[in-house]
């Protein structure tokens, strides 16, 4: 006898728009269920609800939610259609920036676990060193494709350490940009 499990929900075509992002962010994307078009979600990003086409697509993520595990908060939120996306979309702006820091730098934690990052790497350091082949690797391009499971995007496994954490360090003396006179 085979348990049931939870369809896998993936964004897919994701197009963001960080200028037009007020209250919410601004995006439209793809939803694959388990693999197949579902239909299309976006966000006007002034504040309003998730706009899913077709109507039924809401229902369907609602009853994906509703079966995943409580959302631990001091709020005591249930699992929705809105929170599910919001959560595979930030997920994806996540992956997206620290595929952008580890091009030019390396990142690292120390025992606290806050995560700390080196100065920007010279084109030829970068190059030369040696780095494991992942999907994070610095030269690797971003797939058009953002798959993360609804068991990861819920909380249900380790949570990566947030990017707005990581202290920004200042150009170098000397940098390129001047300012016009």
């Amino acid at each position: 006898m085979t348990t049931p499990t939870t369809p896998t929900v993936t964004l897919t075509k994701i197009k963001y728009a960080a200028f037009a992002s007020e209250e919410t962010n601004c995006f439209e994307a793809t939803v694959l269920i388990d693999g197949k078009p579902a239909g299309t979600v976006s966000n006007e990003g002034r504040g309003g609800c998730d706009n899913f086409h077709p109507r039924a697509l809401q229902q369907q993520l609602n009853e994906i939610a509703a079966a995943l595990p409580p959302i631990d908060t001091e709020y005591n939120l249930k699992n929705d259609a809105e929170l599910l996306i919001g959560k595979l979309f930030e997920n994806y702006l996540l992956e997206k920036e620290l595929k952008k820091a580890l091009k030019k730098r390396i990142l690292f934690t120390k025992s606290g676990g806050k995560v700390y990052q080196t100065k920007v790497l010279s084109s030829s350091a970068a190059m030369s060193t040696t780095r494991p082949s992942s999907p994070l690797a610095p030269g690797t391009t971003p797939s058009a494709t953002h798959s993360v499971s609804t068991q990861a995007a819920c909380g249900n496994s380790a949570n990566p350490a947030t990017l707005s954490s990581i202290p920004k360090n200042k150009p170098p003396s000397g940098s390129r940009r001047q300012k016009r006179k």
